[in-house]
């Protein structure tokens, strides 16, 4: 029995207007998302200014052909196959 571990991708699809706020890192796995402090929240703000959210992989404006191939292929043939 071949075992298999549970992967998490990213796929990210083109929009009208771009985001500054969300920037895929170098090591193409890792996405950081800038948040401005809120000014209103007091002297003392101890909000994040950063998140990093990784990944297995990021598929930035990928075809469904694509996340198929990248994703779910070889999990359907094991599954055809018994």
């Amino acid at each position: 029995m071949v075992r298999s571990a549970v992967q998490v991708y990213l796929r990210t699809r083109p929009t009208s207007a771009g985001s500054s706020s969300l920037t895929v890192q170098p090591d193409g796995k890792t996405v950081k998302m800038e948040l401005p402090k809120n000014a209103e929240a007091g002297l003392i703000n101890n909000q994040l200014e950063h998140l990093l959210f990784k990944y297995d992989g990021i598929l930035p404006k990928a075809s469904q052909e694509t996340v198929y191939s990248t994703c779910a292929q070889d999990v359907v043939e094991h599954v055809l196959r018994g």
